[in-house]
């Protein structure tokens, strides 16, 4: 969380007293000035907490809900130091590193729904399987990954859209009441390391919205601009573990421009293209060919823009968080006699 977020949640509950000359100031609420209270408060909240591995639980699982019961960032640090002091918590550090000292290649899992993306995104990547993906992810997240990002091509929703352009989700709606905001940090750092790209809601589907009447419709009632298959998925994880998540997309098909039915064939369990079944379905209908070019000319605008993106943003795809948290070991299981209250 920014430090003008705490400023924002600390002016949001200041209250008013009075002085002795009777004017008015703002005092605000202090009830981690005490560095004990401050440690006892995120015990209590670590061990509310599911742990993702070893009994290791996130440091941003503990900050948020801190910060938003009145905390700071000062106060906060200085909880950390005296619980580790007191024995209730320690750092588990090595966390941050693989065997050979490097930073850990998985702490974020890229998901994507194509093989030729997962290329692109390279080891960090997760083919989207259906069912099974809810599960992998959660797997994953038990092991360590902290951030997912939602990463591929996608279809245009919003008219103005054209292939190849970046766009960093806002925000991903994933059904009717059910959207969910995208880690600031994190879309932030993707805005900055991808220059042009841009920052809106976008969709995430179970199947493809094909008809330009049915795009523009979906468009005008979500304010998404563009849609995937994947992003619904995780977005959800990651608010069912309380963990960062991003969507960083390229527009492949405009919302113009429809696509032929061979298009629309599903893709297989690796991310392949079934090329026997396109083949059959241009066979029994060649007028499809024209958009089919047209469709491959807009694919290689969107792989060499996606291609491009993962070259700015690196291993970690921008993920923001690597350095300034750390996973902690709650050494209390849930004891409230263990420390003085």
């Amino acid at each position: 969380m920014s430090e003008k977020c705490h400023k924002r949640i600390h002016a949001l509950h200041a209250r008013h007293t009075r002085d002795h000359d009777g004017s008015m100031k703002f005092v605000e609420r202090q009830p981690f000035a005490d560095p004990d209270a401050a440690a006892r408060r995120i015990v209590e909240t670590a061990n509310g907490v599911e742990a993702v591995q070893d009994g290791r639980i996130f440091l941003e699982r503990v900050n948020e809900p801190f910060l938003a019961a009145f905390g700071s960032g000062e106060r906060f640090r200085a909880g950390i130091e005296r619980a580790i002091a007191l024995g209730w918590l320690v750092t588990v550090n090595e966390a941050e590193e693989d065997q050979t000292g490097g930073p850990d290649m998985k702490a974020v899992i890229a998901v994507v729904g194509l093989a030729i993306e997962a290329r692109i995104a390279g080891t960090a990547a997760m083919i989207a399987d259906g069912d099974r993906t809810a599960f992998l992810l959660r797997d994953a997240i038990r092991h360590g990954v902290r951030g997912i990002i939602s990463f591929g091509v996608c279809g245009g929703l919003d008219p103005k859209l054209r292939p190849g352009k970046v766009v960093i989700a806002s925000s991903v709606f994933a059904g009717k009441g059910e959207a969910y905001p995208s880690d600031l940090l994190w879309a932030e750092e993707l805005l900055r390391m991808i220059p042009g790209s841009g920052y809106s809601p976008i969709a995430g589907v179970a199947s493809p919205i094909t008809g330009f009447e049915q795009r523009r419709h979906f468009h005008a009632t979500t304010g998404a601009v563009a849609a995937d298959m994947e992003s619904q998925i995780v977005a959800r994880i990651a608010a069912e573990f309380r963990i960062p998540f991003a969507a960083c997309r390229v527009v492949l098909n405009p919302a113009h421009r429809i696509l032929p039915r061979a298009a629309l064939i599903d893709i297989g369990p690796a991310g392949k293209p079934g090329l026997r079944k396109i083949g059959g379905s241009v066979l029994k209908d060649p007028r499809q060919l024209p958009s089919l070019s047209r469709l491959a000319v807009d694919a290689v605008i969107a792989v060499l823009a996606l291609r491009s993106a993962k070259q700015r943003l690196g291993t970690h795809l921008g993920f923001p968080h690597l350095r300034s948290r750390r996973p902690l070991n709650c050494l209390i299981p849930s004891a409230p006699a263990a420390y003085p209250m």
